[in-house]
């Protein structure tokens, strides 16, 4: 539902709405559906983890960068570039 209501809300010129959403999604799955669960069992969490996934997070964070400064406009080769990194 959050990719169907980015992509609607992107395409009426809603940009916020759909950043917003994104975050929030994010935000809510990570803290909440985690937390949650981890009351109910303790979670293990890999050293493989932080071996990759922390790098890649970081990586694909400081290519965002480069986007706040631009006028906020996020090109079709920088849009295909992070759906790249996200596969």
């Amino acid at each position: 539902p959050e990719v169907v209501a980015s992509l609607v809300s992107s395409l009426r010129g809603r940009t916020d709405v759909a950043i917003g959403n994104v975050i929030g999604s994010n935000l809510f799955n990570i803290l909440g559906a985690f937390g949650l669960s981890a009351l109910v069992a303790p979670l293990p969490v890999s050293p493989a983890l932080f071996a990759s996934d922390c790098w890649w997070m970081l990586a694909v964070t400081l290519a965002l960068f480069p986007v706040m400064f631009t006028g906020l406009r996020i090109s079709r080769w920088e849009g295909a570039g992070l759906l790249t990194a996200y596969g």
